[in-house]
């Protein structure tokens, strides 16, 4: 391999995508031009992969997996992660630099330095921000002498002397320097200095360098993805098949952008094949999960439905074919053989959490609405009882009434007959007509009425007791729908 001591290798040079992006004032509108080209990149990057990382899969989908938002670039290289490309090393390092983590450690730095050294220190950043290089530099070398512990003026060094007037030898002690400054303040950004000294040696054709700094920055900073991949990527070139393997496969967990890639990178050329391995068996993972996942959600929502389905009989349940039309749907996404349409599955088989809340939401909505429904007619039920029964005890009662008349002058006739027989008959008649046949009268026709009506009371009442106590189970058993249905929790899993 050439060496690239005094020129940008091509993995330095820009790539289109990134191309019109350049150093400005406005951290805040260098952040969102970043962003807006990480949708482009991943769709070049996208149309280039193998079938085993892109095949059959949706490209606007996979493509929202991709891009970052703001608020991912302002985090520099750990939250650019895949999207990160020794192109752009001197725009996030001036993202890097407007950050609240190093702001804060470069206050306790330059606490003790005078006016005119702070002052020099502000003239060098603005310079480097609006792309002054020469001005820069002559800053940053001036800032040096009085402040040699910053390592935040190493690091800007370095990255003039790597990118902008390129002499990788004078990079690589910058990047040393800086390493060892940050080292007792931030691991990420001696992590950071190690990778790009590491990237220096690799250009100047030292492997065992490049492998050492890199391996030092993962054991610095093990979560920092970039770091596992640019120390895999030195291990492909080494033939530590086994750490390239376990390292690449940290920083695809992280960032499935990795994958993509490694693909289209040359350093993993010697060992494409065990990457391709190594995205397989990674995208065999990724659909046992999404299977699991809709396994799960699938027997949540039918323990609804063995709850509520009974209550429904013949009103559709328009939420429950909606759910195992997703579900199909999401299990057609996992039978194609690509990475990323395995990660589309399961991105979609981890939203069906908020499916299945909703369910649970509208069934639990559906029973409480049946179960008032059933309180209104139960109550109903029981003014039309009294009402009801009212009604008919009145009727009978008039019935009663009716044949209490013809009872009374039967009664009263036969009372005659007997008076007009007695001796004493003149004070039997008297008795009769004044006492008797008004008592024995009045008495049948309010013993038929008032039976009648405590009757017909009791018969209308008891039809419709009946019904209430029906309606009253259903209500008991509706209730503890509603119980049971608030318990169950909707999934949650990762």
């Amino acid at each position: 391999m050439p060496d690239y001591l005094h020129s940008l290798s091509p993995w330095e040079r820009r790539k289109e995508y990134y191309a019109t992006i350049q150093l400005g004032g406005d951290v805040a509108r260098l952040t969102e031009a970043i962003s807006l080209q990480t949708g482009t990149r991943a769709r070049q990057q996208l149309s280039a992969a193998s079938e085993i990382v892109a095949g059959q899969a949706s490209m606007a989908e996979a493509v929202n997996l991709l891009v970052l938002d703001v608020g991912e670039v302002a985090r520099g290289i750990e939250g650019l992660q895949s999207c990160f490309e020794w192109g752009i090393s001197t725009l996030v390092w001036q993202i890097e630099q407007s950050r609240a983590e190093l702001r804060s450690i470069l206050e306790v730095l330059q606490a003790p330095m005078h006016v005119q050294a702070k002052e020099r220190r502000r003239r060098a950043e603005e310079a480097f921000a609006n792309g002054w290089i020469d001005d820069a530099e002559e800053e940053f070398l001036e800032s040096e002498k009085l402040n040699r512990f910053d390592f935040s003026i190493h690091m800007s060094l370095g990255m003039i002397y790597l990118f902008h007037k390129p002499d990788k030898e004078k990079a690589y002690a910058y990047f040393e320097k800086a390493a060892k400054y940050a080292k007792p303040k931030s691991s990420y950004h001696c992590s950071i200095s190690l990778l790009h000294g590491a990237l220096c040696r690799w250009d100047a054709g030292n492997l065992q360098d490049a492998y050492r700094m890199s391996s030092e920055a993962v054991r610095i900073t093990p979560s920092l993805a970039e770091a596992c991949y640019q120390f895999a990527s030195y291990c492909a070139q080494k033939g530590e098949i086994d750490d390239c393997m376990k390292h690449l496969e940290n920083a695809i967990r992280s960032d499935p952008g990795y994958c993509l890639k490694a693909d289209g990178d040359e350093m993993f050329s010697p060992v494409i094949d065990k990457v391709h391995a190594l995205i397989a068996q990674l995208r065999c993972e990724i659909v046992g999960e999404a299977e699991r996942l809709i396994e799960l959600h699938s027997q949540f929502v039918e323990e609804i439905d063995l709850v509520v389905g009974p209550l429904r009989q013949n009103v559709p349940n328009s939420s429950l074919g909606e759910f195992t039309t997703e579900c199909d749907r999401i299990s057609l996404q996992l039978q194609v053989g690509s990475y990323f349409a395995a990660g589309l599955g399961l991105a979609a088989a981890r939203e069906l959490s908020a499916r299945t809340e909703m369910y649970r939401s509208e069934q639990l909505r559906f029973a409480q609405n049946y179960h008032e429904m059933l309180a209104e007619k139960i109550a109903a039920l029981g003014k039309s009882r009294k009402t009801r029964g009212h009604a008919i005890g009145a009727l009978i009662g008039i019935i009663g009434f009716m044949l209490g008349i013809p009872v009374g002058l039967k009664s009263c006739n036969a009372l005659r007959d007997i008076v007009l027989e007695s001796p004493d008959m003149h004070v039997m008649l008297v008795f009769f007509f004044f006492l008797a046949i008004p008592a024995v009268f009045l008495g049948a026709v309010f013993i038929l009425t008032a039976g009648g009506f405590g009757v017909g009371t009791l018969l209308g009442e008891s039809q419709l007791t009946k019904s209430s106590k029906d309606l009253k189970a259903i209500s008991k058993r509706i209730a503890s729908v509603s119980r049971r249905i608030e318990k169950l929790e909707t999934l949650h899993v990762r």
